[in-house]
């Protein structure tokens, strides 16, 4: 879906052709479809020559974030539920993905050192596989 949306959106902007379109994008969402103005009064805007960054910029906006933000807030809303969000809005994203997450790679000779294992053992076919 992104694939498509990138290249007509590069063949839009490289070509510099006047386009008809109007500043607005059909939306579905959990199986409704509706119309949504990329900016105030959009479907009364045209997109030409000097507008048309503006709209592909819009366009992404809307297909990255504005098109989910149902579904976004609501994740918001539980997490933020779990952590306050004064808590963590001392860490940038890198710092909370690092909290969350842990470290990107392993130490398997630090693992097997440190875990303790309950009605298994190292040598157990289970731990081994």
């Amino acid at each position: 879906m992104f694939a498509v949306l990138f290249f007509s959106l590069t063949v839009f902007v490289t070509l510099g052709r006047h386009c008809a379109s109007v500043c607005w994008l059909q939306i579905q969402e959990f199986g409704v479809t509706e119309i949504r103005d990329l900016k105030p009064n959009g479907r009364n805007i045209r997109v030409t020559e000097e507008n048309k960054k503006e709209y592909v910029k819009l366009v992404c906006q809307m297909k990255m974030t504005g098109a989910i933000q149902k579904q976004l807030q609501s994740f918001l809303d539980g997490f933020y539920s779990i952590i306050p969000k004064r808590l963590i809005s001392i860490f940038n994203e890198q710092e909370l993905e690092l909290l969350i997450s842990g470290l990107p790679t392993f130490d398997i000779d630090d693992l097997r050192t440190n875990t303790e294992y309950h009605k298994y053992q190292a040598t157990s076919l289970q731990v081994r596989s």
